[in-house]
């Protein structure tokens, strides 16, 4: 309920031409258990679960009802009548799936307005075809939703966690790691059926997250999902709704692939070659949050663009990160200095490897770019595994600074990039001890006997001074983290054929 508003009378009246300025008809609805009396001096329809039982365009309804009851009712504009009705009530409503509808005004919803003032008295609108509180109603008018018969106070949808069906990027990356987990668990696991039902939440409800992003609701369910201007809200996203579009063929998900697709083609900043940037910055990170969606949306779609376009990032983003004299990438690019700030971040390289190896796992063989890819990544993986640590066994948080601290979870980003290139011949199978050897230190440090992960840094920000990623602090079970590790099991696992 947004925002909170002082109660009002039980004694209503719907002034439609007020509340909706245009239009032709407008809905309310309740749920009633008593009587109500309704008087209407423009036309009005009730609906009783559903069954319309009245309808006049000028009268009194008198309804009585023994159990609770759901009740729609229409108001139709009319030409010097008005529009809109007077309700007084004496028993109880109820709207049994809002929390905090505790006084009479805040029991009673209305959405409009409907059509266009030319319609006939007997068109029929969305709410009359499919009543529904979960998605936005779409009219000449532009999107409905439901508001509450307190004045300006509009339903919104909420959501109890700060994790489950959350449209967020670092938990996508958590919920992929899952998933493959999920493979080596067995049928009978529960990995799948949240994966899946998370998904198909997102699916159903992101045009009501358009919609509260647009009406500045910034912290109604799925806001995030309202501005798919840059590749954070969009491309770990896209990887989880084409995994779970490939798993149960499902309608809205192929709809918001499509939505999800087009955002990454049309909405991000490019440079004049096409790579994808920030605007006044460059991100390694972006690689992960572009490149693997884009390889799936190749292999469904069987458009070569998309994977010309991967071809075009690989190529933007190396020509201005790659760091030639350390074989890493430096985390940012700052656009208007032309410069990178030669910073091998540990989780942003990770993103990278992990982007190239997925990739790769998706590129079809016979593609004309595949080669250039392939290079790009075993250049970069020997950079990686010059950097290791052979003392502690893993990767630093600044990867050619060991006086930093180990990072865990750019340790097991890298972990899965070279566990993949060892396990289909990208790689020497010589690096396979290199591989073991940090994935048994990864857990010697960073794991305790309970499954907690340590060591995962913050998510970062950009800046141009190494001191900044040194004192960023490390969040035990970060969800920057926790996913990944699952990854990096599951692809040591595929690495040794278990």
């Amino acid at each position: 309920i947004y925002p909170v508003m002082p109660e009002q009378t039980k004694e209503k009246e719907f002034d439609f031409e007020n509340l909706c300025k245009r239009g032709h008809a407008a809905y309310v609805y309740t749920e009633f258990e008593g009587e109500l009396f309704l008087e209407h001096k423009s036309p009005v329809s009730v609906f009783e679960n559903g069954v319309k039982i009245y309808s006049k365009e000028v009268g009194t309804f008198n309804g009585k009802y023994v159990d609770k009851t759901k009740l729609l009712i229409k108001s139709v504009k009319k030409e010097n009548a008005g529009w809109g009705f007077n309700v007084k009530q004496y028993g109880e409503s109820s709207l049994s799936f809002v929390k905090g509808a505790d006084s009479s005004d805040l029991q009673w919803l209305w959405t409009g307005p409907y059509g266009r003032e030319t319609d006939t008295t007997e068109e029929m609108y969305a709410p009359e075809y499919n009543l529904q509180f979960s998605d936005i109603y779409e009219s000449v008018n532009g999107p409905q939703y439901w508001n509450f018969y307190r004045e300006n106070t509009s339903l919104i949808q909420t959501i109890q966690s700060n994790f489950y069906g959350q449209w967020f990027y670092a938990l996508m990356v958590g919920l992929y790691g899952m998933k493959l987990a999920a493979a080596k668990l067995g049928k009978n696991n529960e990995f799948i059926p949240y994966f899946t039902s998370w998904m198909d939440m997102l699916c159903k409800h992101r045009d009501y997250g358009k919609y509260a992003s647009a009406k500045g609701i910034d912290f109604a369910y799925l806001g995030l999902s309202g501005n798919l201007d840059r590749l954070d809200p969009i491309g770990t996203i896209g990887i989880n709704i084409s995994e779970y579009y490939m798993l149960t063929a499902a309608p809205d998900a192929k709809y918001l692939l499509n939505v999800l697709g087009d955002s990454l083609t049309y909405n991000v900043p490019r440079f004049e070659d096409g790579t994808f940037n920030r605007i006044d910055t460059m991100w390694t990170d972006d690689t992960y949050m572009s490149l693997p969606f884009m390889a799936r949306l190749g292999v469904m779609t069987g458009e070569e663009k998309c994977f010309d376009d991967i071809l075009t990032q690989v190529k933007g983003f190396s020509k201005r990160m790659w760091m030639e004299d350390q074989g890493l990438f430096s985390h940012i690019y700052f656009v208007k200095e032309k410069t990178p700030n030669r910073i091998p971040w540990g989780r942003g390289n990770g993103w990278v490897l992990v982007a190239l190896s997925e990739v790769l796992l998706l590129l079809p063989e016979d593609y004309h770019g595949r080669e250039e890819i392939l290079n790009v990544y075993r250049k970069f993986a020997e950079g990686v595994l010059k950097h290791r640590d052979r003392k502690t066994g893993m990767w630093h948080q600044v990867v050619n600074n060991h006086d930093s601290f180990i990072e865990s979870s750019g340790s097991s980003m890298f972990i899965i990039g070279l566990a993949r290139g060892i396990r289909k011949g990208w790689l020497d199978k010589c690096y396979e001890k290199d591989v073991t050897e940090a994935w048994n230190a990864l857990l010697e440090n960073c794991v305790d006997a309970d499954g907690n992960l340590y060591g995962v840094c913050m998510g970062s920000g950009c800046n141009m001074e190494e001191k900044y990623y040194l004192e960023l602090n490390t969040i035990v079970n970060d969800d920057h983290g926790v996913g990944i590790l699952m990854e990096a099991c599951v692809e040591i696992m595929n690495m040794y054929g278990e």
